[in-house]
């Protein structure tokens, strides 16, 4: 079993998951530790564009409570419009 679907994640990690599985937030809007930490296991990676979820990072993702799949990469326009009242990590902690 790999050690991404088993492992446990802190409530940031997990925010850090869903905001990239929605596509709601921009690579630097990110804690860089959070991301390094999805990355380690195996949840995200990095493409052309930025961050995404790995088919395992799907996985876990879906499995998160009230977890919705977005129909296409912008994500819910409510959400990225609420995304902008959300604080943002400190200036040495973003990716």
């Amino acid at each position: 079993m790999l050690r991404g679907q088993t492992a446990p994640l802190s409530p940031n990690e997990e925010i850090v998951l869903r905001r990239i599985a929605l596509g709601v937030a921009q690579p630097e809007d990110l804690s860089i530790r959070h991301v390094r930490r999805l990355e380690d296991l195996a949840l995200i990676r990095r493409n052309k564009t930025g961050l995404e979820l790995t088919p395992l990072g799907w996985s876990r993702y879906e499995a998160l409570p009230r977890a919705t799949r977005p129909t296409n990469g912008t994500g819910d326009p409510l959400t990225r419009a609420l995304m902008q009242f959300l604080p943002r990590p400190p200036e040495n902690d973003t990716f």
